[in-house]
């Protein structure tokens, strides 16, 4: 301060930014604040924020899969399978909304709407 940002509130935000790459990196890790950071930052903040919102705006849906034997071809029960249609970003794969929403604690909220 005063080279990395402009008032206190900033300055702390990109500490903020450059803790939070550090963790994803790994332990005993550190990490100096690049702009692109704050750009990851606050795109997985508004992430977190979207999922936490999907059910109430009606973005998750179930598909259901059969589970078939393969040598009798007879179905012996169904899958159900969990999908978000994401008003701007389209269908978001479960490996990528899932671990996320377990991080952020919406992983709850949306076991209890699929039961």
């Amino acid at each position: 301060f005063p080279n990395d940002a402009p008032d206190r509130e900033t300055l702390l935000s990109h500490a903020d930014a450059a803790l939070y790459e550090a963790k994803m990196q790994g332990r005993g890790l550190y990490c100096v604040f690049e702009p692109s950071m704050g750009e990851h930052l606050r795109d997985r903040r508004q992430f977190e924020h979207d999922i936490r919102h999907a059910i109430s705006r009606k973005e998750l849906r179930l598909v259901y899969q059969p589970q078939a034997q393969l040598v009798s071809n007879e179905i012996f029960g169904f899958e159900a399978l969990l999908r978000w249609d994401h008003p701007e970003r389209g269908a978001v794969p479960p490996a990528v909304f899932i671990p996320i929403a377990e991080e952020c604690g919406a992983i709850l909220k949306i076991g209890e709407w699929v039961l």
